[in-house]
């Protein structure tokens, strides 16, 4: 929507890809780094294997879950936390703003947002 907006300043698309720059830090925290992974370089285990590990080695399973599988939930909530909270703020906070100054900037509406509708 920025490109579609004449009126906004320059700044907003650098914040824009900043925010989006985040995000995909976020997404790689969560689910593991597919580029460095594609070229066959190691990478640590992201949230998402290890709560899969867990999910996997149990769901087949009527046993206890086994150490490993504590142990990998316990690395995983202790790693979403922060990513948890670094997602709401961006989003929250960041995102907000952005929108918001790309109203004002008059940006069209874009899908996924909630507008603010004034009668």
């Amino acid at each position: 929507a920025l490109t579609d907006t004449p009126a906004a300043a320059p700044a907003l698309a650098g914040r824009l890809r900043a925010i989006e720059g985040r995000l995909k830090d976020l997404q790689i925290a969560l689910s593991g780094d597919r580029v460095r992974a594609s070229r066959g370089e190691p990478t640590p285990p992201a949230i998402v294997d290890r709560i899969n590990q867990v999910v996997y080695g149990h769901w087949y399973s009527t046993a206890d879950a086994t150490a490993t599988h504590h142990r990998n939930y316990e690395i995983a909530a202790q790693q979403f936390a922060p990513v948890l909270a670094q997602l709401r703020s961006l989003i929250l906070t960041d995102l907000t703003a952005l929108e918001n100054e790309a109203d004002a900037a008059g940006a069209p509406w874009t899908p996924g947002r909630v507008p603010d509708w004034k009668p």
